[in-house]
C-alpha cells in the first residue's frame, strides 16, 4: 500500500500542483482504502489504474483529505477572544498611526465559514466607520469545488448552530432552509486556490505581498507531518507583521524550536503573537 501511496501522490503532484507527501501516510491510507470500499476494489494496482484513467478522481480524492468540516464561529470562546480582544486592539493601533487597512489570511478555509465570520466580527466592530477602511481578508483551500461554494454565500442551517441569533437577522437572509450571505460580508472575502505547503510562493498570490495582521489556520496542520508543520509555520512567520497574530487549533501547537518568532498568548485556545 505505501507503493501505491507513493504512486497516488505522483499523480496529483502532476495533475493539480499539490504536494500530498506533506499529509500523514494514515491520514492519506484512510482515504484510499475507504475509497477502494465504496468503488468495490480490493486490488491496489486496479485503484491505480482507475485513478489514471478518470480525470475526476485525482479531485474527489483530495476533497476527501482535505477534510472540510467547518461552522460558523466554531469554538465560540476563540471567537470571543477575537471579538473582545484581538480585533478591537489591532483596530486601535492602525488607528495611532493613522491607518486604516487590516489585511487578514483564513489558510484552509474550507467553505468560507472562518473567513466569513471574521468579516462579520470586523463589520460588527466598525459600524458605519468600515466604509473608511480597507478590509482585506484572503481565503484559501486546496479544494477548488468547495472554494466556489464558499464564494457563493449559501448555508445550512446546521453550519449556524454556534452563531448568535442577531448575528443570524443582521447578516444572513433565509429561504427554504437555505442562509445566504448578505453581499455587504460576501465582498470582504476574496477566495483562491492556494496550496500552503508550496514552495513557490509564501502568501496567496492574490494578496500580492502577504503582510498579515491575523492568519488564522485552525484544524489543518493536524494532518500534517512534522516537516509539512514547520514549513508551513515558517511562512506565516514571514507573512505576519510585527506583533500579528497567528490561531490555530486547539490540537496544534508550536514546537519549542521555533518559538523564538512566537509569544503564546492564549495557551487553552493556541493563539500566538510574532515578537
Amino acid at each position: 500500500m505505501m507503493l501505491l501511496i507513493e504512486d497516488i501522490a505522483r499523480e496529483i503532484k502532476q495533475q493539480c500542483n499539490v504536494d500530498l507527501n506533506s499529509f500523514t501516510n494514515t491520514l492519506v491510507l484512510s482515504k484510499i482504502t475507504g475509497r477502494m470500499h465504496s468503488l468495490g476494489i480490493t486490488v491496489p494496482q486496479k485503484y491505480l489504474n482507475f485513478f489514471r484513467k478518470d480525470p475526476d478522481e485525482a479531485i474527489f480524492l483530495l476533497q476527501e483529505i482535505g477534510i472540510n468540516v467547518s461552522s460558523f464561529f466554531r469554538n465560540p470562546h476563540v471567537y470571543s477572544i477575537l471579538e473582545h480582544h484581538i480585533l478591537p486592539t489591532l483596530i486601535e493601533e492602525k488607528r495611532k498611526k493613522g491607518m486604516k487597512e487590516i489585511r487578514v489570511w483564513s489558510a484552509g478555509c474550507a467553505a468560507g465559514e472562518e473567513p466569513y465570520s471574521i468579516a462579520i466580527l470586523l463589520h460588527h466592530l466598525l459600524k458605519d466607520e468600515i466604509k473608511q477602511w480597507q478590509i482585506h481578508i484572503f481565503a484559501t483551500d486546496i479544494d477548488q469545488e468547495v472554494l466556489s461554494m464558499a464564494a457563493g454565500g449559501v448555508f445550512t442551517r446546521d453550519t449556524l448552530l454556534t452563531t448568535r441569533l442577531g448575528i443570524c437577522d443582521n447578516y444572513f437572509t433565509c429561504k427554504e432552509e437555505r442562509y445566504t450571505l448578505k453581499q455587504v460580508i460576501r465582498q470582504m472575502v476574496n477566495f483562491s486556490f492556494d496550496d500552503l505547503l508550496s514552495s513557490e510562493k509564501i502568501a496567496p498570490v492574490a494578496s500580492i505581498f502577504g503582510s498579515f495582521d491575523l492568519v488564522l489556520c485552525r484544524n489543518v496542520m493536524i494532518y500534517f507531518n512534522k516537516l509539512a508543520k514547520k514549513m508551513a509555520l515558517r511562512k506565516f512567520v514571514k507573512t505576519l507583521t510585527n506583533k500579528g497574530y497567528l490561531v490555530l487549533g486547539e490540537s496544534e501547537w508550536i514546537e519549542e524550536s521555533e518559538k523564538p518568532a512566537f509569544m503564546e498568548i492564549d495557551t487553552e485556545n493556541r493563539i500566538y503573537k510574532t515578537r
